[in-house]
C-alpha cells in the first residue's frame, strides 16, 4: 500500500493498494517537489498494474523489480513498470532528482537484466548490483529540438547550440551565413543548404545532402527513432483572466480557460497545473514562475496552448539557469505558436502538433513536437549549452536593409523559381532572375507596397530555362522612382513568388 497522511498525522490524504494477485514488497519510496510519489520494490505477480512501462511483462525467475510513480493526489499511475531478467531481481534503493528522474539500485541474479549505456554490460559473479536511471515519459531527450520533421530557417544570431534530431527529414535552409554548434541526426533525409556551418557531426539513415561546411563527421548509417514524450491527463475548473497590464497569481491545480491579456503577468509557482486552454491574444505579457523551492513546475494544457508576440517566460529567482525545471506540455493537434520576439525558458512538449518558433525569438531549453519550424533569426540554446541568452527584448535584430534583402533562391520542387536579385539594396540598377521548368506565359512586375504597378519587366511567352532582367529604378514612363521598398512579383501558370527590393538613392 501507499499512504499519505496530513501534516499532523491526524487524517488520511490518500491510501491506495498497488499490486497484483501474488506477493509484492515495497522496499523504498521517494517524493519529488510536485508531491508525486515513487515506489521501488519487487513482485511475484504476472498481473502487476503497469502504465507507460519500459518492461510490460514479468520476465521470470523468483522476483522481478518494480518501479512506479503516482500523481500528487495518489489517484493515478504516471508510470509503473517491471524491471528484471529471467532470474531473481530485487531493487533496494531509490532516489529522485529535481527534474523527476528516478534512480534505482538493487541486486540481481539475472544474466539478461536489461542494460543501456552500460558501464558494465555483463555480470561478473553469481549476484551483481545494478544501478539504473529512468526519466519520465513526459520528459524530452537531451535534444534542443526533437520531432518527426525539423526545419531551420536562416539566422544571423551567434551562435545557436544544441543537438537536433528528426525521426523524419531535417532541413537546414540557406544560411545568412549561419553557424550552429549542433550534432544533427535524422532517420530520413538530412539536407544542409549553402552558407551554413555545422560545428558537429551529421548522420542520416537515408542520405545527407550537404552544400555547407561541416566541422565534424558526415555519415550515412542506422539512426534510431527517438520516441516523442507521452502523457495523459484532463483538466477543468474555473476560467481565469489576467487583466491587461495587470497580474494574476494562480496556485497549482486544475483550471478551465486561462486568458493572458497584453501587458499582463501570470504568476505561477512550483507544482502541477492542469489547464484546458492557455490563451494569449495580445503581446508583451509575462509568465513568471517562483522556483525558489527548487522544485519543478509542469503546465499541462489539454486543447489549446498559444504563446503570443513578445511573451516572456520569467523564472524567479535564478532566471535562465533554472530552465530545466519548467515544462509546458500540450495534448493538442492544432499548431502551437511561440510568438515573434519571444523569450522562452523551459521545455515545450507537443507530441501531436506542429510548433513554430517565430522570428527573432530566444529559447533556452528544448522543444519536442510532431513538427518543428524555427523561423528566421532565432537564437536557441539547450539547457546544457554554454553561454547565455541576451535577455527578453535584447536579441540583436537585422537592420532594415538586411530584413528587406532577399536571401536565397525561392524555388519549388518542380524547378521553378524567383532567383536572388543582386544587389539589394541597390542604386541605380538591380538584376532579377527566374527559372522555368517549361515554356509558358510569364509576368514579372514591380509594385509599390500599396499594390500600385510601377514597371512591367516581362509579359509574354518565355522558353524553359533561366532568365534575368535588369530594373533601372524607373517606372513604365521612364521616370525615376523615389527611394523606398518595392515588391517584385513573378507569375506564371505554374508558379508565383515575390520578394522585396530596397532602392536607396
Amino acid at each position: 500500500m501507499v499512504v499519505k497522511l496530513n501534516a499532523t498525522a491526524s487524517a488520511l490524504v490518500y491510501s491506495t493498494f498497488l499490486g497484483g494477485s501474488l506477493d509484492e514488497y515495497a522496499r523504498d519510496l521517494a517524493v519529488d517537489g510536485t508531491g508525486s510519489v515513487y515506489v521501488a520494490g519487487w513482485t511475484l505477480s504476472s498481473d502487476f498494474p503497469t502504465a507507460n512501462p519500459m518492461q510490460s511483462t514479468f520476465a521470470g525467475g523468483v522476483y522481478d523489480g518494480i518501479l512506479a510513480k503516482l500523481n500528487p493526489a495518489g489517484s493515478a499511475l504516471v508510470y509503473a513498470t517491471y524491471f528484471g531478467g529471467t532470474a531473481e531481481d530485487r531493487p533496494t534503493g531509490l532516489a529522485v532528482d529535481v527534474h523527476g528522474a528516478a534512480y534505482m539500485t538493487g541486486l540481481t541474479f539475472s544474466t539478461d537484466l536489461p542494460t543501456l549505456n552500460a558501464f558494465q554490460a555483463t555480470p561478473h559473479g553469481q549476484r551483481d548490483v545494478f544501478v539504473m536511471k529512468v526519466t519520465d515519459a513526459a520528459v524530452c531527450n537531451p535534444f534542443v529540438f526533437l520531432a518527426n520533421k525539423v526545419t531551420l530557417k536562416r539566422t544571423k544570431q551567434h551562435t545557436p547550440a544544441g543537438n537536433i534530431h528528426s525521426n523524419g527529414t531535417l532541413l537546414v535552409e540557406k544560411g545568412d551565413p549561419s553557424t550552429y554548434n549542433s550534432n544533427l541526426t535524422a532517420v530520413g533525409a538530412l539536407t544542409i543548404q549553402k552558407d551554413n556551418t555545422i560545428n558537429g557531426n551529421v548522420k542520416s539513415s537515408l542520405a545527407v545532402s550537404n552544400a555547407g561546411t561541416v566541422n565534424g563527421v558526415i555519415s550515412v548509417g542506422p539512426v534510431a527513432i527517438e520516441p516523442l514524450p507521452s502523457k495523459s491527463y484532463s483538466a477543468g475548473g474555473l476560467n481565469q483572466t489576467v487583466p491587461q497590464n495587470g497580474a494574476l497569481a494562480l496556485a497549482p491545480g486544475s483550471y478551465g480557460i486561462v486568458t493572458l491579456n497584453s501587458g499582463g503577468t501570470l504568476q505561477l509557482t512550483s507544482g502541477e497545473y492542469f489547464i484546458n486552454e492557455l490563451r494569449y491574444p495580445g503581446s508583451t505579457a509575462v509568465i513568471a514562475t517562483d522556483l525558489a523551492s527548487g522544485a519543478p513546475v509542469n503546465i499541462n494544457v489539454v486543447s489549446n496552448l498559444q504563446l503570443g508576440k513578445e511573451v516572456e517566460i520569467r523564472l524567479l529567482p535564478n532566471g535562465e539557469s533554472d530552465s530545466e525545471l519548467v515544462t509546458f506540455f500540450t495534448l493538442q493537434s492544432t499548431a502551437v505558436n511561440i510568438g515573434k520576439e519571444a523569450y522562452f525558458l523551459g521545455n515545450l512538449i507537443a507530441p501531436n502538433a506542429a510548433v513554430a518558433l517565430a522570428k527573432n525569438s530566444q529559447l533556452r531549453g528544448a522543444i519536442c513536437a510532431n513538427e518543428i519550424v524555427v523561423e528566421r533569426d532565432c537564437l536557441f540554446l539547450h539547457h546544457d549549452s554554454p553561454g547565455t541568452l541576451p535577455g527578453a527584448g535584447n536579441l540583436p535584430k537585422a537592420s532594415e536593409s538586411e530584413a528587406l534583402a532577399f536571401h536565397g533562391d525561392q524555388t519549388d520542387a518542380a524547378g521553378y523559381g524567383l532567383l536572388q536579385n543582386y544587389p539589394n539594396p541597390f542604386n541605380p540598377t538591380t538584376r532579377i532572375g527566374f527559372k522555368l521548368q517549361k515554356a509558358e506565359h510569364v509576368a514579372l512586375v514591380i509594385y509599390t507596397l500599396a499594390g500600385q504597378s510601377v514597371r512591367e519587366l516581362v509579359s509574354g511567352e518565355m522558353a524553359a530555362g533561366q532568365h534575368s532582367f535588369v530594373w533601372d529604378a524607373r517606372d513604365d514612363q521612364g521616370l525615376p522612382m523615389a527611394s523606398g521598398v518595392y515588391l517584385c512579383v513573378l507569375r506564371s501558370a505554374s508558379f508565383s513568388a515575390q520578394t522585396k527590393l530596397l532602392l536607396m538613392r
